[in-house]
């Protein structure tokens, strides 16, 4: 018998880590990029057991002799998010869900980082990716050339994508940006790629057309600008080049950049288009309205931020007149991290991110210098090329608050470290007793994976009942008939207070939850007391948790006005519209509750006047007005 060598163990458990890696991005890409609250419980779950493998593998089998290079950046920044989900945040169910993401993001950067350093392992990172990315281009052409309101999971486009792809993520930016991180690297494997056999090499080149097509498909003209400044900006950091040789490279890109512009709007209509409205309207009309929101968020707390997940609900306080875009971010993902996490947080992760990035830059030209790393291999600028244009994205994009996004942009960055800095060789054998280290090991383990399920599936599965139900009951609204209404959304009442059973930290959850429950009241008219107690508890319980959403607001309002407490029904509406001033909705409820009383019926038509000023096309606030009109008559 030949004897055991442990090299062999180490490196199969690194490659069921690597498929593992892969399957996980895969299935989290299908629904949705990790949008659907449900099936990221599953993802979740799988990432903290990688995570485990990891660190089992490192303590308890041989290991290299240091941690990769850069494994330390996250932890300051996930260490002061849990400090504010449990301290500070406004939105604390929000709160969690956000942390939950950036947990999930840091988790899949540091498996990606042990896994990228052993080369067969990296090779079946990035055949998954392919693999995945592939897929996501067929998926774009279907939605071109087939079905255009085509969605996996079941779900349908929304009518304004339908003329751009968007994949398997619905959302057309959201590809564009997994696109941009992984063309430049595809481009240079394919071209240049010396490692990876003729294989990997066609493997590429089809990843490069294919994945252009698609990022054509997109029409984010963002992405496709943030690209091209990558690839302008690049040259110029070449300090081993003159500045004549860089100015050089620049023009040639600008020079490709520009034919290729030019031909894709002379010969693609669509493009055309988006293209001339960027022209018309002198850049964006909707994101500088949600960066302002997002500065008076950061100018009121600038140092702590208002708590993670929390810019959705915040937006209200500063939503401009006749602005009427719901959104849960800012469209930059700097910005929404100074708003959500404060200069501390945003200083904890960008900050210390970028000053990881240029330190590893500098010691990579000394080690060159000395021969020791080949920091300007093809690869690696690469790579580096991709994060640029990411970085550049992140300006006009919440690319990071997309879990598929954010773990491929995890694992371009763990890829780059270690090519930066190569690791030494393998201990050969397995480590003699080392009882304290497997200890710890195995503790540390076992806690993420304990975590995994017992703190994050239950908050994953009530947002994902939460969010189904809430999308059953406004999917009904235009019913009229009580009966079709009622079979329509009252199978949503048991998924809401499953939800708060399992979540009962969900401000959103218990809103919801008071909702359905006065719903009730128009099929069963004769037990809207007892219904507005249960919606009054309901929506106290969400107001307990956060008191700046100004729908539990209303929530609270309607409970009350199906007591007969029209007086102090009228306290939770002046809230709602106090926080939300230029809200048309929360000013139609507060119509719609004043015109319960006759004699409250001329400031019930002020308050409906203010509706109509800021939106008059809104259906509801039309009916109200044509109600009173046939009182009069």
């Amino acid at each position: 018998m030949s004897p055991f060598n442990p090299r062999v163990l180490t490196r199969s458990i690194d490659h069921g880590i690597a498929v593992g890696l892969v399957g996980n991005l895969g299935w989290t890409t299908w629904h949705l990029g990790g949008a659907m609250a449900g099936p990221m419980a599953g993802s979740f779950v799988v990432m903290m057991g990688l995570l485990s493998a990891v660190i089992l593998r490192r303590t308890w089998l041989s290991v290299p002799s240091a941690l990769p290079s850069g494994w330390w950046w996250p932890l300051p920044f996930l260490i002061y998010v849990a400090f504010q989900v449990g301290t500070l945040g406004a939105t604390p169910g929000r709160g969690w869900l956000d942390g939950l993401n950036w947990g999930w993001m840091i988790a899949g950067f540091w498996v990606s980082l042990h896994v990228m350093r052993e080369p067969s392992a990296r090779r079946i990172v990035w055949f998954g990716v392919s693999l995945i990315t592939l897929g996501l281009v067929a998926l774009a052409g279907y939605q071109r050339l087939g079905d255009a309101s085509w969605l996996p999971a079941g779900r349908t486009q929304i009518p304004q994508f339908l003329e751009r792809s968007g994949g398997a993520f619905g959302a057309p930016n959201n590809l564009a940006g997994w696109m941009i991180l992984i063309l430049p690297f595809a481009a240079v494997v394919g071209l240049k790629g010396q490692s990876e056999g003729r294989w990997g090499r066609w493997i590429a080149v089809l990843v490069l057309i294919g994945g252009s097509a698609a990022l054509l498909w997109t029409y984010s003209r963002g992405s496709w600008l943030a690209l091209g400044g990558a690839l302008m900006i690049w040259p110029m950091l070449n300090s081993r080049q003159s500045w004549r040789a860089r100015w050089i490279r620049v023009l040639g890109v600008m020079v490709l950049f520009g034919v290729a512009g030019t031909g894709v709007y002379l010969t693609v209509p669509k493009a055309r288009e988006r293209l001339d409205r960027l022209y018309h309207q002198s850049g964006e009309l909707t994101r500088p309205i949600l960066w302002r929101a997002a500065w008076g968020n950061v100018r009121t707390n600038p140092w702590l931020g208002t708590g993670g997940g929390s810019y959705e609900v915040m937006l209200e306080r500063h939503r401009p007149f006749r602005f009427w875009d719901e959104t849960k971010w800012a469209h930059n993902d700097y910005l929404n991290t100074l708003s959500d996490y404060g200069l501390v947080g945003f200083g904890l992760s960008f900050g210390v991110g970028a000053a990881l990035i240029l330190f590893q830059v500098k010691r990579a030209k000394a080690r060159h210098a000395q021969g020791a790393v080949d920091d300007d291999a093809p690869e690696t600028k690469a790579l580096m090329v991709g994060l640029m244009a990411m970085a550049l994205a992140l300006l006009v994009d919440f690319h990071l608050k997309v879990p598929a996004v954010s773990l491929l942009a995890g694992i371009v960055v763990a890829d780059w470290l270690n090519r930066m800095n190569p690791p030494g060789a393998s201990a050969s054998a397995i480590s003699g007793p080392r009882i304290l280290p497997r200890i710890a090991g195995g503790s540390i383990a076992a806690g993420v994976l304990v975590f995994g399920v017992a703190g994050a599936v239950p908050k994953y599965r009530a947002e994902g009942l939460r969010f189904l139900a809430r999308e059953k009951i406004d999917r009904a609204a235009p019913i009229e008939d009580l009966e079709e209404l009622r079979m329509r959304i009252s199978p949503a009442l048991a998924p809401l207070e499953r939800a708060v059973r399992l979540f009962p930290g969900s401000e959103r959850a218990w809103s919801d939850l008071a909702y359905m429950r006065a719903l009730r009241t128009n099929w069963d008219p004769d037990s809207a007391m007892k219904f507005g107690i249960e919606a009054e508890e309901a929506a106290r319980r969400g107001l307990a948790l956060c008191d700046q959403d100004w729908e539990t607001w209303v929530r609270l309002g309607t409970a009350l006005d199906l007591q007969g407490r029209w007086g102090e029904a009228g306290l939770a509406f002046g809230e709602a519209v106090k926080i939300a001033s230029n809200s048309t909705s929360a000013w139609y409820y507060q119509a719609f509750h004043l015109s319960l009383q006759p004699a409250a019926r001329p400031i019930a038509e002020a308050a409906l006047a203010t509706c109509l000023r800021l939106d008059p096309w809104n259906p509801d606030g039309e009916a109200l007005r044509a109600s009173f009109e046939r009182d009069r008559k």
